[in-house]
């Protein structure tokens, strides 16, 4: 996920390089064609996801090996920190230290 950020981006060049085939996971396809059109296409299968579903996350995912996620950014809720995002994106509950 994040395939069009700089992180992501980079990361994609170099599993297409590699000779993977990539699914790539972006907010935006628009924005992904343009930022990723110096890319071989053979290898490469951008899905447009919103990044805070989980359903759609799974959905994305669907026959996929592994995952790497690159996004960092969610802006669309900025006022959230990131650990907090990643807990409700992933279904991931902490338990709170027991003293």
């Amino acid at each position: 996920a994040g395939a069009t950020g700089r992180t992501g981006k980079l990361v994609v060049e170099e599993l297409l390089n590699r000779d993977v085939q990539v699914v790539a996971m972006v907010r935006s396809t628009e924005r992904a064609k343009e930022m990723l059109t110096n890319l071989t296409q053979t290898k490469l299968d951008i899905r447009q996801c919103d990044l805070t579903n989980a359903d759609a996350i799974s959905k994305a995912i669907q026959g996929c090996d592994a995952v790497v996620w690159c996004a960092t950014g969610f802006s669309d809720a900025p006022s959230t920190g990131i650990v907090e995002k990643f807990k409700r994106l992933l279904g991931i509950a902490l338990a709170p230290k027991q003293s």
